[in-house]
């Protein structure tokens, strides 16, 4: 990708063994994932291709996420091209492009997202996946505030919350991971101003929604419908709700179709 003058951004574990762990071994990984500006993915795919690097198809919505087999080291590649395959999170995805800071892994320099970036990105992250939280994830999140304990750059969190309409998926993380941190009394949690920051954020809507969600989602008993229900209402716009069912309805009706 580099040879070819095609910019990336590692996430997950492959930035995070090294940011948060300080040794690429210590953070157990299945993937390597690396964004990937959306108006690039064609090239991407024919580059890697060329490569040796083997296409795989999988069950991802057209456009999203491609994944490609190292025959070589046997690892596999996916590589993002949005935030999530249901949330509408595009501002958020462009900005892991923006001003980036480096690292040095294994040799090789590589861009990684600002501090703030990436937090909303692992908690949006978090929140799209619900239905199978890992413990990894939280300490993750621990680690990466314990580190940053007195420099997290609040305010221009607080800002990328607005900015993109994230307060909906920030507060479901926020509250979920805070209680963890709670229960098991890690020593860390967010601060109190950036909770209320994040709420005052919420729409009316939003509130009344995650009032009859949350809690819904955290018991025993959730049904995948209410998942679903949280994929919609995650973003803060009810034009892009409107949008997502409109997509999955149209999905759903091709798959019919097919099968």
């Amino acid at each position: 990708l580099t040879s070819a003058a095609l910019p990336f951004v590692p996430l997950k574990g492959l930035v995070l063994s090294q940011l948060l762990y300080g040794d690429p071994t210590r953070r157990g990984s299945v993937d390597i994932d690396l964004a990937i500006p959306p108006e690039l993915r064609r090239r991407t795919i024919d580059v890697l291709g060329s490569a040796g690097h083997h296409h795989q198809r999988r069950q991802y919505t057209e456009g999203t996420v491609e994944a490609f087999h190292c025959l070589r080291h046997g690892t596999l590649l996916e590589l993002h091209f949005t935030i999530s395959t249901a949330e509408r999170f595009g501002g958020l995805f462009g900005e892991l492009f923006g001003e980036t800071e480096k690292i040095s892994l294994d040799g090789e320099e590589l861009r990684v997202p600002r501090t703030e970036v990436l937090l909303a990105y692992l908690l949006v992250h978090f929140a799209r996946h619900l239905a199978s939280q890992r413990a990894l994830w939280v300490e993750d999140l621990r680690r990466l505030l314990e580190l940053k304990r007195d420099t997290m750059p609040w305010d221009a969190f607080l800002a990328l919350a607005a900015t993109h309409r994230l307060a909906n998926a920030l507060y479901v993380a926020i509250t979920i991971v805070d209680d963890i941190f709670a229960e098991y009394r890690l020593g860390v949690a967010f601060p109190a101003f950036v909770r209320e920051g994040i709420d005052s954020l919420r729409s009316h809507h939003g509130k009344l929604l995650y009032g009859y969600l949350l809690p819904r989602l955290l018991s025993a008993g959730r049904s995948p419908m209410l998942h679903r229900l949280h994929s919609f209402g995650m973003s803060e716009r009810w034009q892009d709700r409107a949008a997502l069912v409109g997509a999955f309805v149209r999905r759903r009706l091709v798959s019919g179709e097919r099968s």
